[in-house]
């Protein structure tokens, strides 16, 4: 079944929303480098560009990915050790949702290009 137009404004939106959380954490736990790259991606996104999506995507998968991302006090990071656990369990809900929604999109946006 194909996405509406508006279909896919709900999902944008709703990614946006989600990336503004995963900012939140990295911001909150110095997590500099992914956090500016999620910061890039959210502002495009926001601005209807596509580039934002593929931008995003482009962080999963392979080895030092954003997926692979675990925050804690090894890492340089702003996490007590009570917290981890759940912090990081946290962030890895959020990236799959966003993984989710920009691969839903990336496939709307291939299928309305042609």
């Amino acid at each position: 079944m194909s996405m509406t137009t508006s279909e896919a404004e709900t999902k944008r939106i709703a990614l946006c929303s989600v990336l503004k959380a995963i900012k939140q954490i990295l911001n909150d736990h110095a997590e500099d480098h992914w956090c500016k790259i999620v910061c890039e991606s959210l502002q495009l996104i926001e601005q209807r560009d596509f580039h934002g999506v593929e931008l995003i995507l482009g962080c999963f998968g392979g080895m030092g990915s954003l997926n692979d991302l675990i925050l804690n006090t090894k890492n340089g990071h702003d996490a007590l050790e009570t917290e981890q656990s759940s912090l990081n369990d946290r962030l890895n809900d959020l990236l799959e949702q966003v993984y989710e929604v920009s691969s839903s999109l990336s496939h709307y946006h291939a299928r309305s290009s042609h």
